[in-house]
């Protein structure tokens, strides 16, 4: 069983499409998210959100924080900035990290240092598997 996934940010739809599963951090930790979930609103920590589509392909976005809302048939994600991250390569990620501080650094988000230093964290974690 599938669900459709949209993810969004002030200038873009970032991704909408069909899912199997979301993994993403939550303002309490990780969840998981799977067809059938119980329906929930809550806050998301900025870091990389992984999902599968419904061909298996793993996708990895990068989220600055923001709102979680899952409803049975779809999941709402809504957040200032949000970027596909393309491959888990060490250059993949270092561009998609440049092109990241970029945007925040530009942008009109009051808690910047915050959101550049997770972003390293969570940039740092997977640059090095």
């Amino acid at each position: 069983m599938n669900y459709i996934l949209n993810v969004v940010n002030p200038e873009e739809c970032t991704y909408f499409g069909i899912v199997k599963r979301i993994r993403i951090l939550g303002s309490k930790g990780e969840l998981g998210i799977y067809p059938g979930h119980v329906q929930l609103l809550s806050f998301i920590q900025s870091g990389i959100m992984y999902f599968l589509d419904r061909n298996e392909k793993a996708h990895y976005i990068y989220l600055s924080g923001g709102i979680l809302e899952i409803q049975p048939t779809v999941t709402n994600i809504l957040t200032n900035i949000s970027s596909k991250i393309s491959s888990l390569d060490k250059k993949s990620i270092e561009t998609t990290e440049k092109i990241l501080r970029n945007r925040i650094e530009n942008s009109y988000l009051t808690n910047k240092k915050k959101i550049l230093k997770n972003l390293s964290c969570e940039l740092n974690k997977i640059k090095y598997v």
